[in-house]
């Protein structure tokens, strides 16, 4: 039977099954600063022994070799982005109290911006063709009663690239129940243009993350996050035309985790809120829940579901072109109001206590009609996406 720390263990790969908001490279309206710490926060400590503990250490070394296909298209069944990803994963304990994990990831892009208001749109004949190469390290010391993490990431297309550094500092109690943790990051970005030569801009972002992570029950661990970032510097899409917005942005959120081992189904159900609010009026909300199901002894099966949904930005106008092109506006449909669902399904293969094998498949279908809290934008046509990959990990 799997136990309690097996269920659990399974919050760890959080971060790595939501490999889609990564794979759409094309949005950055979260800072890489931010989305490094929630990471991080994202993997809620397993249980161990039976007992749910907000803080345990890690004592192997783990490794995963994975590829990730993305691809998205519009009502009408019109093709857009195209995304290949593979990736290598890996993290190691050694020394005793030392902790070193790094990523390596490359995305193959290509395909058409959304319809109109754009120069690398399919109708332009232009299109997209670039790779994304990423990577990040992250090294910790654990001490009794602390731990401290320093991290470096890197991004880089043709036409951005992006550094960004990070320390976090974790704190538990004697009986490892609770446990505390503060985290800094900044970014620097460099924005330049295949269509303008002479566009070379800056962006700098300063993001901070404070929560904490609390034992409920022997069943049950709940964490708490909220995050603050700060933007400065060019915040516009060099490739959308009229696209003229405020040069610093800052964005408020909370993150709210919940994982309950249901002893009856030996299963576990793991539910995500994340709400964000912006200083461009643009408040979105997320809930995301995975159900981890052991098949027999070596099978797992996850599937989940997902709601996302935000209001527009205060200057986004649907006039074009803009008759005053001094004010700011944005016709970028990111920037717009909308709902949006997606459905998944992750299966889990274990071949040996050593070795196993995963593969998923994700669906999301985005409507101006399913958003909450205000109402959609008028003639945003219906945005569809698709996500699948396969992987390999091993512990050692």
């Amino acid at each position: 039977m799997t136990t309690l720390n097996q269920a659990f263990s399974c919050a760890s790969a959080v971060s790595r099954d939501s490999s889609i908001d990564s794979a759409r490279s094309s949005n950055r309206e979260l800072a890489p600063s931010v989305r490094a710490l929630l990471s991080v926060a994202a993997a809620i400590p397993s249980a161990g022994a039976g007992i749910a503990l907000a803080q345990s250490a890690e004592s192997s070394t783990e490794a995963k070799i994975a590829y990730f296909y993305y691809d998205d298209w519009q009502a009408g069944g019109e093709n857009r982005i195209k995304v290949k990803s593979p990736m290598l994963w890996a993290r190691s304990a050694f020394a005793e109290s030392w902790e070193l994990e790094g990523t390596f990831q490359i995305d193959d892009i290509s395909g058409a911006s959304p319809f109109y208001l754009d120069s690398l749109s399919g109708a332009s004949g232009l299109g997209i063709e670039d790779k994304r190469n990423f990577g990040d390290v992250r090294l910790s010391k654990s001490f009794e009663r602390y731990k401290i993490s320093l991290g470096g990431a890197y991004s880089g297309e043709d036409d951005w690239t992006s550094n960004s550094a990070s320390l976090e500092v974790q704190w538990w109690t004697e009986d490892k129940n609770t446990t505390l943790n503060f985290g800094v990051s900044p970014t620097w970005d460099r924005i330049t243009s295949t269509n303008n030569q002479s566009l070379l801009e800056r962006r700098r972002t300063f993001a901070w993350l404070a929560g904490v992570t609390q034992v409920l029950t022997p069943n049950s661990i709940a964490q708490l996050n909220l995050f603050y970032q700060n933007a400065d510097g060019y915040t516009s899409d060099q490739y959308k035309f009229f696209d003229n917005r405020p040069r610093s942005r800052d964005e408020y959120g909370v993150v709210i985790r919940h994982n309950q081992f249901v002893e009856s189904l030996d299963a576990s159900l793991h539910t995500d809120y994340r709400a964000l609010m912006t200083s461009w009026s643009v408040a979105s909300h997320t809930v995301d829940v995975k159900w981890y199901q052991p098949l027999g002894e070596q099978f797992m099966l996850r599937p989940k579901v997902r709601y996302y949904t935000q209001t527009e930005a205060e200057f986004f106008g649907q006039e074009y072109p803009p008759t005053d092109f001094e004010t700011f506006s944005t016709y970028d449909q990111r920037m717009a109001a909308f709902g949006s669902f997606s459905l998944g399904l992750k299966l889990e293969y274990a071949l040996s206590e050593h070795i196993s094998f995963d593969a998923l498949i994700e669906w999301m279908e985005q409507r101006n009609s399913w958003a909450l809290f205000s109402s959609g934008t008028d003639d945003i046509s219906d945005f569809h996406a698709r996500f699948t990959g396969f992987g390999v990990s091993g512990r050692f």
